[in-house]
């Protein structure tokens, strides 16, 4: 793995559209600031990690008469969660996702306060904005 500190910033943008942009296909994804969002946080926390937030808050706005899940929480970014992100008010999936994400940085400080507690602002200003 390259250090992405010591690249010239035209070889840090290529590496990241390379490595989660285009691998992930967020480009799939109809609003852009929603594709932002889960472009961020699957390099702050990992691909598996952030898209099992994204299919968490999914099934968190989504409105299932038989109750059962829209989608598997299973981390793959595939089809089926990219048209869950895309029948959703871009809004509503925004500030799901936040939450989602918001949880997961609570949780990692709760189980390791003197590892992550330093993070936790930034993090949370990360998911809510």
């Amino acid at each position: 793995h390259d250090d992405i500190r010591a690249m010239e910033k035209h070889h840090a943008i290529a590496t990241y559209k390379k490595l989660w942009w285009d691998r992930y296909k967020y480009n799939l994804i109809q609003d852009t600031d929603v594709a932002i969002k889960v472009f961020s946080f699957s390099i702050n926390m990992g691909s598996n990690q952030a898209h099992t937030i994204v299919q968490r808050a999914c099934n968190a706005v989504s409105i299932a008469v038989d109750e059962t899940p829209l989608l598997v929480e299973d981390g793959v970014f595939g089809p089926k969660t990219r048209t869950a992100i895309n029948g959703t008010d871009p809004l509503t999936m925004r500030v799901a996702i936040g939450c989602e994400a918001a949880g997961f940085y609570r949780y990692l400080v709760g189980r390791n306060k003197a590892k992550y507690g330093k993070f936790l602002k930034g993090w949370l200003n990360r998911a809510y904005e």
